[in-house]
C-alpha cells in the first residue's frame, strides 16, 4: 500500500469520528443516542462524559480537525515531521480511549 493511500483512508476514518464528534456536540444526547434506555446515553450522562471540565465530544472534534488537517497536508506534501505528528496523535488517541 502506498503512503498516500495509507493518508486517504486516516483521513477518511478521520472524517468519519470527526462527524460522530459533531453529532454528539450538538445534537441532543437522547436523539444522538436514540433514546434514555440505551449505554451510549448512560455514559454520555455519566462522569466519563469529561476530561479536565471538557466534553470529550469537543476534544474530539479538535482532536480529528487537526490530525486530519495534518493527514491533508500530508497527503499533498509529504514530510517526516507531519508523518510523526500523526502517528503520535494515533496512538495517544487509542490510549485515551
Amino acid at each position: 500500500m502506498g503512503s498516500k493511500t495509507k493518508y486517504k483512508i486516516l483521513l477518511i476514518l478521520f472524517t468519519i469520528c470527526f462527524i460522530a464528534s459533531a453529532i454528539l456536540s450538538f445534537v441532543s444526547i437522547e436523539q444522538a443516542c436514540g433514546g434514555t434506555q440505551t449505554g451510549c446515553y448512560a455514559v454520555q450522562t455519566s462522569k466519563y462524559e469529561t476530561t479536565f471540565g471538557i466534553k470529550n465530544a469537543y476534544l474530539g472534534l479538535g482532536a480529528y480537525f487537526l490530525i486530519g488537517l495534518l493527514a491533508i497536508f500530508q497527503i499533498k506534501h509529504s514530510n517526516k515531521e507531519r508523518k510523526n505528528l500523526i502517528t503520535a496523535g494515533v496512538v495517544f488517541a487509542s490510549l485515551i480511549v
